[in-house]
């Protein structure tokens, strides 16, 4: 009985084992009536055992009914040598279409194979290099041509104006930067990585087109999450020097003033009648020019190697019909200083930061800024400049209204305001350069009276609204009736006037200035006047002279610490260039118009020993 249960169990698995391991010639994946033919990308002849079409960079073959590709290879058709780059292994392999593709710049190639079961194989290859299959875990690294300004099979090209952008196509990344330069057709090689981390999943391309010849700045962006920045001064030039920069270091340029477009470096746009370029960031100016029309030339403004003179943001004045008529420019410095320049006689000249304000003419002017916020009207003195005197010019039949006059530096005004007080009501309000309120109050019924003095005036006018922190340098323009959220104010209600200048002794470090008379700029701390061929520095509180220098020369320095100059005059007499240091002394500070530039050029000076106001002192 044993015998004969296994009999039958030993059947019936053969039985089933047959059954199991028949298989339908018609079932999908196995295809045996397809004929085999071999695709030979050297001949793209039609033939009527496939279809070949052409779309841009592709060539796209396809088999007709019954046949199906068993091979691909490329080769010469009387060559004996056959090299293919992809073959069947057997009639389930065989392939439906293929779809060779070219770069632009003709050294990538890349080959998709569909096989009939729906998958796809992918082959790639460069410029003398045998072809490989690629792997879907591992990118295929690529150069891009900065030429190209359309998307390829390869990378994709998005343009914002001047600037390009490239990113890869998934499978692939970056290597290396190529650029075709006409009319020699000079294939240069920009950039290259050195392994796959270094290679590049992002490309930024920018030429500025505004400057002759075109800047060029190329952005980088690694796999391994690093940047890199590479600029040249000439992108169109064949033996140009592409110079990798410091990311952590802004870019010094030079621009032009009369350029009345944004461009890479900077943004330029109207602020009233002025015309305002703000540096974007990683940048800076140390210098600026103009176009010279009537000699065909560039004309240096301003320049300077310094990096603690280098600007951010420049003034023009002023804009007039299409044409920029650049006659005054303020240049704010990194140290938060000013340089002021207006064009004379085909020059550049420093000018006095002092001027008459008339309340009456609201518009902003290249020495301030007119604005008004919540029915309160501001004016603002742009860099250096300070009002000296502030007066509402009459009509033709009424006298003017004088409201201010300084008579010495303690009394000019860094900032006016008018507040109204209900619909009949108004303060004139004028802030001293030593915090001083000074108010003026008009109603229906009086006109301007000037107020007495009020220790409480400064809590009245912040009840109101005032904003005493608005800045003095220019910034985008500010929209009428804004609503501006309320500041610690900069203003101490608590500083008083000082009746004389502060003592020596009690003078902070960091305001003590060592002053070269070879800086024919008015700087931060000072002042620079001309008269009868002298050039006039005199300190601004609470600043003070600590030495007077001439380049690396020292022409004075004081005998004790608190002996500190607040004036120096310089002159020359005979042929001779001579100085004279002042201590302070409040009647000595004469306000005077500023003249040409002097026709020498400071190289020695003599010491003069002069008396002072200061008993037993002399220097």
């Amino acid at each position: 009985m044993y015998i004969w249960n296994v009999f039958k169990t030993l059947v019936y698995l053969l039985f089933c084992s047959k059954k199991f391991a028949y298989s339908d010639p018609t079932e999908k994946g196995v295809i045996t009536e397809l004929v085999p033919i071999e695709l030979n990308l050297y001949k793209r002849s039609l033939n009527d055992k496939y279809e070949y079409k052409q779309i841009d960079k592709s060539g796209i073959y396809t088999v007709k009914d019954g046949y199906g590709f068993a091979s691909v290879g490329s080769f010469h058709p009387g060559s004996k040598f056959r090299s293919y780059i992809w073959k069947a292994s057997n009639s389930s392999e065989y392939a439906n279409k293929v779809i060779l593709i070219s770069s632009d710049i003709g050294d990538l190639y890349k080959i998709f194979i569909h096989l009939f079961d729906g998958t796809r194989n992918v082959y790639f290859k460069k410029l003398d290099s045998p072809w490989k299959r690629m792997d879907v875990n591992r990118n295929v690294r690529i150069p891009v041509n900065l030429n190209i300004v359309q998307d390829t099979n390869f990378y994709n090209v998005t343009k914002d104006g001047d600037l390009k952008i490239f990113t890869p196509r998934t499978g692939f990344v970056f290597d290396s930067i190529i650029h075709w330069i006409n009319p020699a057709d000079t294939k240069r090689t920009i950039w290259k990585a050195r392994n796959r981390n270094e290679c590049s999943s992002r490309i930024e391309y920018f030429v500025d087109k505004t400057l002759e010849p075109n800047f060029g700045i190329l952005m980088i962006y690694l796999l391994n999450g690093e940047k890199i920045k590479l600029i040249t001064d000439n992108v169109n030039y064949i033996g140009n020097t592409w110079i990798l920069f410091d990311l952590k270091k802004e870019i010094p340029i030079q621009i032009r003033i009369d350029n009345t477009k944004d461009s890479l470096f900077y943004e330029n746009y109207l602020s009233g009648p002025l015309r305002v370029i703000d540096a974007k960031p990683g940048f800076v100016f140390n210098g600026l020019f103009h176009w010279n029309d009537r000699h065909k030339t560039t004309d240096i403004i301003w320049r300077t190697l310094r990096p603690d003179k280098y600007s951010r943001q420049v003034l023009v004045e002023p804009i007039v019909g299409f044409k920029i008529y650049s006659n005054n420019v303020i240049i704010f410095h990194l140290d938060g200083t000013s340089t002021h320049l207006m064009s004379v006689d085909d020059g550049w000249s420093p000018i006095e930061p002092s001027i008459e304000l008339d309340i009456g003419y609201k518009l902003s002017t290249v020495a301030y800024q007119y604005i008004k916020i919540k029915d309160i009207e501001y004016f603002i003195p742009n860099g250096s400049f300070l009002f000296k005197q502030v007066l509402r010019k009459g009509l033709s039949s009424k006298s003017d209204i004088k409201f201010w006059k300084a008579k010495n530096q303690w009394e000019y005004v860094k900032k006016v305001f008018i507040v109204p007080l209900g619909k009949k009501e108004k303060y004139l309000v004028l802030l001293l350069v030593t915090n001083k309120l000074i108010l003026f109050l008009k109603s229906e019924v009086s006109p301007w009276i000037l107020q007495p003095n009020d220790e409480y005036a400064i809590y009245r006018l912040l009840s109101l609204g005032v904003d005493f922190s608005i800045p003095k340098r220019i910034s985008k323009q500010i929209e009428q009736e804004q609503c501006r959220p309320q500041q610690q104010s900069v203003f101490q209600p608590n500083v008083s006037e000082p009746e004389i200048p502060v003592l020596k002794s009690e003078i902070e470090p960091e305001k003590l200035i060592e002053l070269d008379i070879n800086k024919m700029h008015g700087l931060k701390g000072y002042d620079i006047f001309y008269r009868d061929n002298k050039v006039i520095f005199t300190a601004r509180e609470p600043y003070l002279f600590s030495s007077v220098i001439n380049g690396n020369e020292i022409l004075w320095k004081p005998k004790s610490v608190d002996e500190y100059a607040d004036k120096v005059i310089y002159k020359v007499v005979n042929g001779n260039h001579k100085i004279k240091v002042y201590f302070p002394d409040e009647n000595r500070y004469n306000i005077t118009k500023n003249k040409a530039l002097m026709d020498f050029n400071p190289s020695e000076v003599e010491v003069l020993v002069v008396k002072t106001n200061k008993p037993n002192t002399e220097i």
